[in-house]
């Protein structure tokens, strides 16, 4: 026995230097699994900023697709031995209605069919905006050396701000606050003001107030991170009201899919516009052409593209590049106001359009959908039925949406 456990050691040690090949094959397949995972992770992540109040790196959260209900139940493993409330909810349960307002559904066909259309009349027009200006002073001036038409999104907590603000409106530039808001991860530090969505209305009007005092001479906010915050409607309901006091328009960075901040903003008639292509994810020149690209492409197609950048080397050094070459290429830079929808003077953008008919309608879903729900006790009875019943007795089965 002993000289059986002497070979095999010096067969793992000596022959095999204590890797068999099919325990080789397996951890490369492991780390090269891993690996993919990570690469696509990093690539749905939106732009690497630097966080002022630390310098550490951060992401926000992944931009994710805002997707319908019927999607999110075919995703979602149902086991009808296991199911919980939350699972058999009207919502789930009572088949989607679609409803039969003609005038509604010629709305939205007429909607859909317009944004198709190629834009053709005048130059493309680009606004490029310049967020977390303010922490870093070499190259928040970098920032404000940009022509004048560059828009600046300043930091309401940095210790310069109000100097900085003022050198660059003596500069011709637009501003406006780059508000913090609660991001989706409860890891990322939101300095020392910002907005959260465990705040009271009154605690987050304090708030906003706080921010709205840090500098002078700004036109609109937009917002630093917010992926929850852009989310949740009571918040942005609160935001919008305090937007309208002050005669602000807002700018949404859609740092996630789902933000809901420019129906919002459309719904209180405060002027509004949602940011197209975010510049630098990576700190690299060619990806900083490419974005740019994608903006032209945008303009070239809808009439206007708003992108935002960071104060970064590499972002100032491509955007001063890029706009001494726009006016030969056909397009113009403009400043961010330019580009401002305002509900109560011009037409919204067709996005806009498509996004208010599409929520009206899905009201108009909710609607019907209340008028046939089952009180709230015959819910709460079915549940308790469903849970003790197996799946093969003779009850008819619950059909659910394939996965």
């Amino acid at each position: 026995m002993a000289v059986a456990v002497l070979i095999i050691f010096l067969i793992d040690y000596v022959v095999f230097k204590g890797e068999r090949p099919y325990i080789n094959k397996i951890k490369q397949d492991y780390y090269a699994e891993q690996a993919a995972q990570d690469k696509a992770i990093e690539e749905a992540l939106p732009p690497k900023v630097v966080f002022p109040e630390t310098g550490e790196e951060y992401f926000e959260a992944p931009e994710l697709i805002l997707k319908d209900e019927q999607s999110l139940l075919r995703e979602k493993k149902f086991n009808i031995t296991k199911l919980t409330p939350e699972d058999v909810t009207p919502k789930n349960i009572i088949p989607k209605i679609k409803p039969k307002n003609k005038q509604k559904q010629k709305l939205k066909s007429k909607v859909s069919k317009s944004t198709k259309k190629t834009f053709t009349g005048g130059k493309p027009k680009i606004a490029i905006v310049i967020d977390d200006v303010g922490m870093n002073i070499k190259q928040s001036r970098a920032a404000i050396n940009l022509p004048a038409e560059v828009t600046l999104a300043m930091l309401p907590y940095a210790e310069t701000v109000r100097a900085l603000a003022k050198e660059a409106k003596s500069r011709g530039h637009e501003l406006i606050i780059h508000t913090p808001m609660e991001a989706m991860s409860a890891n990322v530090p939101l300095g020392s003001m910002a907005l959260r969505s465990d705040m009271e209305p009154a605690a987050l009007k304090a708030e906003f107030n706080k921010i709205a005092n840090s500098f002078e001479g700004y036109i609109g906010v937009n917002n630093h991170m917010g992926s929850r915050l852009t989310q949740d409607d009571r918040a942005m309901k609160v935001l919008m009201r305090e937007l309208a006091k002050r005669d602000l328009f807002f700018l949404d960075s859609k740092t996630i899919g789902s933000s809901i901040a420019a129906d919002t903003a459309q719904a209180y008639n405060i002027p509004n516009a949602t940011r197209d292509v975010f510049l630098d994810h990576e700190d690299s020149p060619e990806f900083l052409t490419n974005a740019l690209k994608k903006a032209e492409k945008i303009a070239k197609r809808t009439g206007s593209a708003i992108a935002i950048g960071h104060p970064k080397a590499v972002t100032m050094a491509a955007l001063n590049k890029w706009i001494s070459t726009l006016e030969s290429r056909g397009f113009e830079l403009v400043p961010l106001s330019t580009l401002i929808n305002n509900p109560s003077v011009n037409p919204p953008k067709k996005s806009v359009v498509k996004a208010a008919a599409k929520a009206q309608t899905k009201a108009e879903d909710i609607e019907k959908v209340k008028e046939i729900e089952p009180a709230a006790g015959e819910i709460s009875s079915l549940i308790k039925k469903i849970q003790m019943v197996k799946t093969e007795t003779s009850l008819p089965p619950i059909s659910y949406p394939a996965e």
